[in-house]
């Protein structure tokens, strides 16, 4: 079942973006990818999602310390940067696997690394619904022109339903969670540790919208979007992406929701670019970061 679940996750994945694909590929607009100003926006859109995985890091060394997990400076967070380049493997949990493997390599007790795993994953979507909400909130005009576009329906009240299945979600882990917690005469988390790890991946959303934004610069200079538009974004990008079985690193569905969106701000042909574009900034950066870690586990 879960293979079949994972070819239709492909499928599917592979259909959006084709589709998209074919919509804006014909008015594609013209980049010079050799002057100073894009080459220098490129780079700072690069170092912004670097940092957003060294953000993820160090709030995985956060989440391992709840439950008295203490290793020696660079070992946690390098467990989370090496394994990053997993998600590119076809099933979307490669990076899980692989992080599995190097924090049992490093002595972290196994069901402290399951537990660890679903609070970063229920932080993680949690978080970015939070943001979604909370960043349409204060920038009113873009949701209403999100919402009242005629390129896309009126969701009108579904608006809420990301957050609420989050919630729906965090609700029915937590049960699990501390029944598992129980059997395995684990130390209960308190709540209020998990605020770090939150505060970390509202901030990593946050750097990746100011990525996003800076490499819409590069193709629309005269419009771009702002980190507000690109966080919201993003966010929703990532979610769909990393929920979809079957699109590693959320190829398909993360670019497509990005052009989407996009589209609607700088045009289809031009929104089409920026996803493209920021999909191989992003690219480049797991294979650095990859290399990073691999350094640091070294020197560790």
């Amino acid at each position: 079942m879960a293979h079949k679940l994972r070819y239709l996750g492909t499928a599917l994945a592979l259909a959006f973006i084709g589709y998209v694909m074919w919509g804006g590929i014909g008015d594609l607009p013209e980049v010079d990818l050799r002057s100073t100003s894009a080459l220098s926006k490129i780079a700072l859109a690069l170092l912004a999602y670097a940092l957003s995985q060294v953000i993820g890091a160090l709030a995985w060394r956060w989440i391992l310390s709840v439950w008295s997990v203490s290793l020696a400076p660079g070992r946690a967070e390098s467990q989370h940067l090496v394994s990053q380049i997993g998600k590119y493997v076809p099933g979307n949990v490669g990076q899980f696997v692989g992080r599995f493997a190097l924090a049992r390599q490093d002595g972290v007790p196994l069901p402290v690394i399951g537990l660890a795993t679903l609070f970063e994953i229920g932080l993680l979507i949690g978080t970015g619904a939070l943001l979604v909400v909370g960043f349409a909130t204060c920038l009113p005009g873009y949701a209403d022109a999100l919402l009242s576009s005629t390129t896309i329906p009126d969701f009108g009240e579904a608006v809420w339903i990301v957050p609420g299945l989050a919630a729906c979600a965090a609700i029915v882990s937590g049960g699990v969670l501390f029944r598992e917690m129980r059997r395995q005469h684990l130390p209960a988390a308190r709540p209020a540790r998990f605020a770090v790890p939150v505060l970390l991946y509202a901030a990593g959303f946050t750097v990746l919208g100011i990525s996003l934004s800076l490499v819409s610069a590069v193709v629309a200079p005269d419009t771009g979007v702002s980190v507000g538009f690109a966080t919201i974004l993003f966010a929703v990008a990532w979610i769909a992406g990393f929920v979809m079985p079957g699109a590693p690193g959320g190829v398909g569905i993360r670019d497509g929701i990005l052009a989407v969106g996009l589209g609607l701000v700088v045009g289809d042909g031009a929104g089409l670019a920026v996803a493209l574009l920021h999909r191989s900034v992003t690219t480049v950066g797991d294979v650095g970061i990859f290399g990073v870690g691999c350094v640091v586990r070294r020197s560790t």
